[in-house]
């Protein structure tokens, strides 16, 4: 793993450990907002975040 992320980086990123992770089961994150105004479509909140992170 180490020569691949060596590769892929050009070795701009240093590290001093790698760490393997298994993912057995995963499930959605809702943004907060989602939940408190369930009238706004995607396209909404999307738009609302590009405005408030200057995107």
């Amino acid at each position: 793993m180490e020569e691949v992320l060596l590769e892929l980086t050009k070795g701009n990123f240093p590290f001093a450990t790698i760490t393997k992770i298994n993912v057995h089961s995963a499930k959605p994150i809702i943004a907060p907002k989602y939940v408190l105004y369930p009238e706004t479509t995607e396209q909404e909140q999307v738009e609302s975040a590009r405005k408030s992170y200057g995107l």
